[in-house]
């Protein structure tokens, strides 16, 4: 039984939808780093397949690779909820739908950097990235930082995100970004 209310609805309009073939892959359940690398790959296949331009190809694969980093990442175990992943299209224009339980550490951390980097003008979140990249520094945990803003810099600011709380110390971390 899925408890998590946002990917319900989701499933929901999946299954009322007139043109299921508009959702080209969907993951749900634990993840690791083997299945985001076969995951890469069927979203790269399924892609070519449906006819899409080799540089939305490309945008598509690095934002898929960064949110399924962080989800294997900063997962919490949960016994109820779990990890989902969805590539739909809308007009053909790629929209990603994850969700995974976080932390309040992370939930802080997800909710100050994505509002920080949303509020940045174009030109601010590029200059921004390279910063980034050029001076990220890895954490004990192997984490340079940047996958939050690489998101946020190859989609366009097309980001929409909601943390629900579930108890004390985990919270419901759904996100949803067009790839443009």
């Amino acid at each position: 039984m899925i408890q998590n209310e946002q990917l319900k609805k989701m499933l929901n309009e999946l299954s009322c939808h007139e043109c299921v073939s508009d959702f080209l892959f969907v993951l749900y359940g634990k993840l690791d780093q083997d299945i985001t690398i076969s995951a890469i790959q069927l979203i790269e296949r399924k892609m070519k397949l449906e006819g899409f331009s080799k540089g939305m190809i490309t945008r598509t694969k690095m934002i898929s690779i960064e949110i399924l980093q962080n989800i294997v990442k900063h997962q919490e175990k949960h016994d109820r909820i779990l990890p989902y992943f969805i590539l739909g299209t809308r007009e053909h224009q790629p929209t990603i739908f994850s969700g995974n339980v976080v932390n309040e550490g992370d939930r802080e951390q997800i909710i100050t950097k994505l509002n920080q980097f949303i509020a940045l003008e174009k030109g601010e979140i590029r200059d921004k990235y390279i910063d980034a990249i050029e001076n990220a520094d890895l954490s004990e945990e192997g984490n340079a930082g940047i996958g939050l803003y690489d998101i946020v810099f190859r989609s366009n600011k097309n980001i929409k995100y909601n943390i629900d709380s579930l108890n004390d110390n985990l919270y419901t971390f759904d996100l949803n970004v067009s790839v443009n």
